[in-house]
């Protein structure tokens, strides 16, 4: 686990965080496709069918959700998703936080040659099935914005290979010769670290409160109050995924909070190498035969 930094030190990283994040701000812009479906979700009387016109007039948005859902977690056994039916089905706030996980996943794609070098997709892609996967088992609605969360995590890593590569071979050598736990080393080396990083690109972004408090949070959920069911299904994902400090084993808070126990976790993580290539091929926009995996929907062992 990373050695948790002083409070002089935690500001100091959010700062360079801050000022790193500032500097890709131009090369890393969400597509202003985004401020319209803010602004229908934001607006109490907007309608289904403003949704669906507004949808209607962003082909390329439009055109990427529908294939999102089609792929095995929200793939419908009868007919084929529609705009009408997607609208009518999911409702703004799933659609807003799906268009998320498309948006993120191709503006990622100006800075590829740094989530090479980090194994970024592979990561984030595990990440944000396995967080869909636990809040879902926790019988939690907003299961798909835990997704985006987790999908977000490692983009703190590729932004740091983006802006100081130079930096981060550094980290790794330090990680390498000293023993020292991954964020320290990059705080050592660089002067912020990966969750500082993703923490203030999610600010930048202006993304849904829940999600930055979760990035922000994620190391201890407690602290993310009222928003930290969020924070402990990533502290959670970050294990299973093997992120960066994460640690070994599951934090017993985060298991605590979620009533959770590690078979639990164990069991989620294992299920989502089911349909783990599909979405990799889609995050990362590659080409992909179809697939026929379809979400397995397990019993899980229950806490006691």
């Amino acid at each position: 686990m990373s050695a948790d930094p002083s409070p002089t030190s935690r500001a100091s990283s959010q700062r360079k965080a801050r000022e790193l994040v500032a500097n890709v701000a131009t090369e890393l812009r969400l597509p202003p496709d985004i401020v319209a479906l803010r602004r229908i979700l934001d607006d109490a009387n907007a309608t289904p069918e403003q949704l669906i016109e507004t949808l209607g007039r962003l082909p390329a948005l439009t055109g990427r959700l529908l294939e999102l859902i089609e792929l095995p977690l929200h793939r419908q056994e009868s007919d084929a998703w529609t705009l009408p039916r997607m609208v009518h089905q999911l409702g703004a706030q799933r659609i807003l936080d799906l268009a998320l996980v498309v948006m993120v996943s191709d503006g990622l794609a100006r800075i590829e040659l740094a989530t090479e070098r980090c194994g970024f997709w592979p990561l984030a892609v595990r990440t944000a099935l396995v967080s869909r996967g636990i809040a879902r088992q926790c019988g939690r609605p907003e299961s798909d914005r835990s997704m985006v969360a987790g999908l977000l995590m490692p983009t703190g890593l590729a932004l740091l290979w983006h802006a100081d590569p130079a930096g981060m071979q550094r980290a790794n050598q330090i990680l390498e010769q000293e023993g020292t736990a991954a964020r320290a080393a990059q705080r050592a080396a660089t002067g912020t670290d990966c969750v500082a990083v993703t923490t203030a690109l999610a600010r930048q972004w202006q993304l849904p409160t829940p999600i930055q408090r979760a990035l922000a949070c994620c190391d201890e959920p407690a602290r993310a109050v009222p928003h930290h069911f969020e924070a402990a299904v990533l502290r959670l994902a970050q294990s299973a995924c093997d992120f960066p400090g994460a640690g070994e084993p599951p934090d017993p808070l985060a298991l605590s909070l979620l009533n959770l126990t590690p078979a639990c976790v164990h069991t989620v993580a294992a299920n989502t190498e089911l349909y783990y290539q599909a979405y990799l091929d889609f995050m990362a926009r590659r080409t992909y035969p179809p697939s026929t995996a379809s979400d397995p929907d397990p019993v899980m062992p229950a806490a006691p």
